[in-house]
């Protein structure tokens, strides 16, 4: 049964493909059952005759498959389209074809793969799920929709029942969001970004398996030991999602000079993000006014020290190349300062 819903709007062209760019490659931040996503491929592309137009449904994707190249041209050839190879022709920008992988919060759910369709022709954007049927997964809608502006509206087209579940999701969270972000372009003059890129320094697919494998490793040992008052469930995934990131920009520099980086953790609390990152290999010390009372359920090479740090001569790390500030609260403007005064290769996070 095909729906048919549209909403005014005030949101330009310009702003409706910000609004598209958003949900394409950020769409964990209107998918609460999402962490991100992969792209697989994605290729621009021109329509075989004039009178063409988009099937209804498409091919599901093998995701065993280890190369997805068979699988793209077949899906170009069952959606009318050829690859455009002369990218001096302005048209050939107008029609892009995506695969995705979409990847589930919950590590133990299943992954799903959509294919998406942008159209500049009709300024349109057609999402289907290309997931195999053996796989069940539950983490996007299951049915083909269409989101498209025209003449100051935003159309919903979607090839479901009314009643369904994720049709209500579309229709009641992500359109109105949707209209949300674009009309926020449209009334930004400097076409500042919408979303800010919070993993821009670390390959998002990469962030993800490492912090499955930390979380798993690390995190769930140590929410069923936590001693302290505070919530384990927030400050142990945290400082877990906080390694996962400093790990992997370590690795990149590893993979460039030969030394291993050390750490100093002022401010650490807690010391869980000095006790994975000791774990994992690395040498530092966490500094903090206060002990805490899971300090001592570490081992002996966990390095954390009880006392006061005010930003002076007697408080550097001449032979450290890292200060990290997680917590650091009162001082955490110093921080840079305490880095770029103990050396200059030392460096802040």
């Amino acid at each position: 049964m095909n729906q048919y819903y549209s909403f005014h709007t005030l949101m330009s062209s310009s702003s409706f493909w910000d609004s598209v760019n958003i949900l394409i490659t950020k769409p964990n931040v209107i998918n609460k059952r999402l962490w991100g996503c992969k792209l697989i491929f994605k290729c621009y592309c021109k329509p075989i005759n004039p009178n063409w137009k988009l099937p209804l449904k498409c091919s599901l994707f093998d995701c065993d498959r280890t190369d997805s190249d068979s699988y793209k041209m077949d899906l170009l050839k069952e959606l009318g389209v050829v690859l455009c190879t002369d990218f001096g022709i302005k048209a050939c920008k107008n029609l892009s074809i995506l695969l995705l992988e979409l990847l589930p919060k919950s590590y133990t759910s299943h992954r799903a793969y959509q294919v998406i369709c942008i159209n500049k022709y009709e300024e349109s954007v057609t999402f289907y799920n290309v997931t195999p049927v053996e796989v069940n997964q539950n983490i996007c809608p299951e049915f083909t929709f269409i989101l498209q502006l025209k003449n100051n509206y935003i159309i919903l087209k979607s090839i479901c029942d009314s009643a369904s579940k994720s049709y209500q999701w579309l229709l009641n969270s992500v359109l109105p969001q949707f209209v949300k972000w674009g009309e926020k372009s449209s009334n930004d003059s400097k076409r500042q970004h919408i979303c800010t890129e919070s993993l821009a320094l670390v390959p998002e697919d990469e962030y993800y398996k490492k912090y499955n494998t930390l979380k798993l490793k690390y995190g769930k040992e140590m929410v069923k030991i936590w001693p302290e008052c505070t919530d384990p469930s927030k400050f142990v995934y945290e400082d877990v999602a906080i390694a996962t990131y400093i790990l992997l920009l370590w690795e990149n520099i590893q993979n460039a000079h030969s030394n291993k980086p050390t750490f100093v953790d002022l401010g650490c609390g807690n010391g869980l993000l000095v006790y994975i990152l000791t774990s994992e290999g690395y040498y530092g010390v966490g500094i903090d006014v206060r002990k805490r009372q899971i300090w001592d359920m570490y081992t002996n090479n966990i390095k954390l020290e009880e006392r006061t740090i005010v930003p002076s001569d007697s408080n550097l790390f001449p032979n450290t190349n890292w200060i990290i500030g997680n917590h650091s609260d009162e001082l955490t403007p110093w921080i840079p300062v305490i880095a770029a005064r103990s050396s200059y290769k030392c460096l802040t996070e």
